[in-house]
């Protein structure tokens, strides 16, 4: 059996709906995050089942708006983690139903042919056009979200995409990079237009409260999402199970407070999963404690991912944690970004 990844799905004996959360697990249960419950009146469908959505965005303000609902219903779905003093969502192997495996479902799409809606099609045909274009196997893709749940909406859902393996996922990248270049009427893969490009920055100004610009460099560093045949879609680097190393536990954390930095990037090699991790140097902090081992900045807000390369500069304002390598007995800073401590906004932006 794989190793549960990020962007995998599991629904629990209430059907409740979780979307697992990065590589690191307590030996019982999963982190993942509350995504879809049962609603009368849910725009998401399953035969006669209908969900409905628990979070508006993807974010981590939006994921801890959860906790109150499973505080109130399913306290049992909360959970406590020792190795850095936070309570976060998640399900107990016990409590699983079934557990969703986006490769699996991409294949079983793949091999229906003629048996798809419009929107399944779209995302075979993204994964075999993506995988043709940068020489990936199509088994190294895999679909994602409500596609991968069997409740989509054929009105509203998206083409939710994952792509296994670091090596995989820069050429998916720079096979996409290529694509958007090319003029030719009528356009397969676009990115997104002017209109598009202002409602996108406009709500990340509001979201991280960060000027319009910052925004704008943000967006430009964006590769993983855009439209093909003028439907939306998201591409979400995946690692293998070769690729997972560390172990939960092997590392504990503890809070020092808020801090803002500026750095230069000297690694982003992990900066392509969830969460996004950059080794640091040259660091400056600007504010909050004075320190000077912070080795690492890491983000669990998706758009702050595969921002910066080697030698770029950045800002970050995140949580500032002290990090004790339980194996090595190394102890070190790192500012998290996105953290499970909700706070003011933090984010990380390239500096140009």
């Amino acid at each position: 059996m794989r190793k549960p990844k990020d962007r995998d799905f599991i629904r629990t004996n209430e059907d409740l709906i979780f979307c697992v959360v990065g590589y690191l697990h307590p030996p019982d249960r999963l982190l993942a995050y509350l995504k879809y419950i049962p609603s009368d009146s849910g725009i998401w469908a399953a035969g006669n089942l209908h969900f409905k959505r628990m979070i508006r965005y993807y974010s981590s303000k939006s994921v801890s708006d959860t906790f109150f609902f499973l505080k109130n219903r399913y306290p049992k779905y909360l959970f406590y983690f020792y190795i850095d003093n936070i309570t976060f969502p998640c399900v107990p192997y016990s409590d699983i139903k079934e557990y969703y495996k986006p490769e699996e479902k991409l294949a079983e799409l793949a091999k229906e042919g003629e048996k798809l809606d419009a929107l399944q099609l779209r995302a075979v045909e993204l994964a075999e056009y993506l995988s043709d274009k940068a020489g990936v196997p199509f088994e190294r893709f895999g679909v994602t979200g409500s596609i991968l749940l069997g409740i989509h909406n054929l009105l509203i859902s998206d083409v939710d995409l994952t792509i296994y393996g670091h090596k995989n996922a820069l050429l998916v990248k720079q096979a996409l990079i290529e694509e958007y270049k090319k003029t030719e009427i009528p356009l397969r893969l676009r990115q997104l237009n002017r209109n598009e490009v202002e409602e996108w920055c406009t709500k990340k100004t509001k979201q991280f409260s960060i000027d319009y610009e910052s925004a704008a460099l943000i967006l430009k560093k964006k590769w993983n999402f855009g439209f093909y045949k003028e439907k939306f879609f998201s591409i979400h680097p995946i690692k293998l199970d070769s690729e997972i190393i560390e172990k939960y536990g092997e590392k504990k954390f503890a809070s020092e407070g808020t801090v803002e930095i500026t750095a230069n990037v000297v690694d982003n090699t992990e900066a392509l999963f969830n969460p996004a991790s950059y080794k640091v140097s040259e660091v400056r902090i600007l504010k909050g404690l004075k320190v000077n081992d912070i080795k690492e900045v890491v983000s669990f807000e998706g758009v702050f991912s595969d921002l910066a390369s080697p030698n770029q500069l950045i800002s970050a304002k995140g949580n500032l944690e002290v990090v004790v390598d339980v194996r090595s007995k190394e102890t070190y800073h790192r500012v998290v970004v996105g953290s499970k401590n909700v706070g003011s906004p933090e984010l990380m932006i390239p500096v140009s």
